[in-house]
């Protein structure tokens, strides 16, 4: 769902919040108690994007074939990972390799 306060995409579970940024294919990942991420199950952050993409090709937002290269970088205060995903579209139906 977009946050009306900032036109961005946020998602949530009650302990984590992932959020679109102003930069485009950077996602934020925090925990809404504003504790430190600590010892984080990594496919956690992956899961809440998966279900930002699965709404995106849901939405018609999203309809040529994509792959993602996905990193990731811890703040220093540990309360924040910031995703940054790099695509490489491909018109639908592409051979191309």
């Amino acid at each position: 769902m977009k946050n009306e306060a900032n036109e961005f995409f946020t998602l949530s579970n009650g302990t984590f919040t992932f959020s679109e940024t102003p930069t485009k294919n950077h996602f934020d990942f925090y925990r809404n108690d504003g504790e430190p991420l600590g010892d984080l199950d990594c496919q956690e952050p992956f899961k809440f994007y998966q279900a930002y993409v699965i709404r995106k090709i849901m939405s018609g937002e999203l309809t040529d074939e994509v792959e993602f290269k996905i990193s990731y970088t811890k703040s220093v205060d540990d309360k924040c990972l910031r995703i940054i995903v790099s695509d490489n579209t491909k018109p639908k139906n592409s051979c191309a390799k």
